[in-house]
């Protein structure tokens, strides 16, 4: 993974919600993990929108679904045994 992310992928294992900020979003084993399910992505020009976001996700009760999706994703294919594990997969294919 590009070193900039560190953090973002440091957030997933905390059992928080990342917010990727971009014009250009960049995901990694996107046939394995639907990242729409696990982070809140912005673009630049819509930063002012996160808290309305947020407090959307808080009231729908649909974060509850994002920080559990994302530690099964963490899990599975994001921490350092399960990236090998998944790039092993991609590899066999």
């Amino acid at each position: 993974f590009p070193s900039h992310d560190n953090r973002f992928y440091e957030t997933i294992q905390m059992g928080c919600i990342p917010i990727y900020i971009s014009d250009e979003f960049w995901f990694p084993f996107k046939q394995y993990i639907n990242w729409n399910k696990l982070c809140l992505m912005i673009s630049p020009d819509q930063i002012h929108h996160i808290p309305a976001k947020v407090d959307q996700l808080i009231e729908s009760g649909e974060y509850k679904d994002m920080l559990e999706y994302g530690q099964y994703c963490y899990n599975n294919h994001l921490s350092w045994d399960g990236a090998v594990n998944t790039i092993g997969k991609i590899i066999s294919k």
